[in-house]
């Protein structure tokens, strides 16, 4: 009880500094949308209502994620930070597009990672291109350590490839959740890379189980829908059965925890990163407590194949699942 009031007061006070920063997240968004070096059809392009939406959920997970690695460092984010995180949140839909759905080849693609690429200016260029390299070139402005972003950056890129594969059904379980974590752990690094801060190994291990964890937070709300395209992910590598998904969940979230007890920071400011990050993790728990029930209701095991797809959506945008992330988030943490 005494951990939960603790946590209580904690959260109490964390939530006037987490307004602030989405306030921050969504004037940077509106600066980045009317953008002046982008071209006109390129800011069209990023005006897109589904990209501008993907936009802004990249930026409250990423940003939000950098403010708390800040803290933990005994530091904010500067001026400059701040802009490498936010331009590369605009990148990333682009980005991830270029593997899904532009048809961009594996060479294309990573001509595009270079901060010594050249911007297109033919008149063929597509302008979601055109606008990507112009919001990367901002992330590469604004970095201090330019290799070590790049080299994250293309670990990411390999992982991304990889990610192609996840249709095919002859892959292992093994295979298919390394595919996975690879692309989870590496776009966490890639984030991480833009604060200018050395990175120690156990650090480096933190960061990429974060990046897993949520690469699997991330898989569980797609699992309807990843199933439907035949996807092999991090969720539905359970056969439908949901008390397996939420114990695999919960152990690679308690590896995390296990991992952050080692970083070389004070006690307190461990303490404090669990629970900055527990606000995202109990989105996790309350889609597997969804499921659970849902379960129930369908005599103990979910057909993903034939349940209507309404039984699987959590609206995470309502203020009443909001309340039950902090809820969760309260009584959850561990010492």
């Amino acid at each position: 009880m005494i951990r939960i009031i603790k946590n209580f007061i904690f959260y109490l006070r964390y939530l006037p500094v987490l307004i602030f920063e989405i306030y921050k997240i969504h004037r940077g968004i509106q600066f980045i949308l009317n953008f002046k070096r982008l071209p006109d059809e390129a800011k069209f392009k990023l005006n897109n209502s589904k990209v501008k939406h993907r936009v802004t959920q990249y930026a409250l997970i990423h940003v939000i994620l950098n403010e708390s690695i800040a803290r933990y460092l005994g530091s904010k984010l500067n001026s400059a930070e701040f802009k490498a995180t936010i331009f590369a949140c605009a990148s990333g839909p682009f980005f991830d597009d270029f593997f899904d759905e532009q048809n961009y080849s594996e060479t294309e693609i990573l001509n595009l990672l270079s901060y010594q690429q050249q911007i297109s200016t033919a008149e063929s260029a597509k302008p979601e291109k055109i606008a990507y390299q112009i919001l990367l070139s901002e992330v590469y402005k604004n970095v201090e350590d330019k290799t070590r972003f790049y080299t994250y950056f293309h670990q990411l890129y390999l992982a991304q490839w990889e990610s192609k594969k996840l249709n095919n059904h002859s892959l292992s379980r093994e295979q298919s959740e390394l595919i996975s974590q690879n692309k989870g752990g590496y776009s966490a690094l890639v984030f991480r890379s833009l604060i200018n801060h050395p990175i120690p190994d156990i650090e480096k291990q933190m960061l990429f189980q974060l990046g897993v964890v949520g690469q699997f937070i991330d898989d569980i709300f797609d699992l309807y829908d990843d199933t439907r395209k035949g996807l092999l992910t991090l969720a539905n590598n359970h056969k439908g059965n949901m008390q397996n998904l939420q114990n695999a969940f919960q152990s690679d979230v308690n590896k995390l925890f296990q991992i952050i007890d080692q970083l070389n920071i004070p006690q307190n400011r461990k303490r404090n990163f669990k629970r900055d990050i527990n606000l995202i993790i109990s989105a996790g728990y309350i889609a597997c407590d969804h499921f659970l029930r849902i379960e129930s209701q369908q005599n103990g095991k979910i057909d993903l194949d034939t349940i209507d797809r309404k039984h699987m959506i959590i609206d995470m945008e309502k203020w009443a699942t909001q309340f039950k992330m902090l809820k969760k988030a309260i009584i959850t943490l561990p010492r």
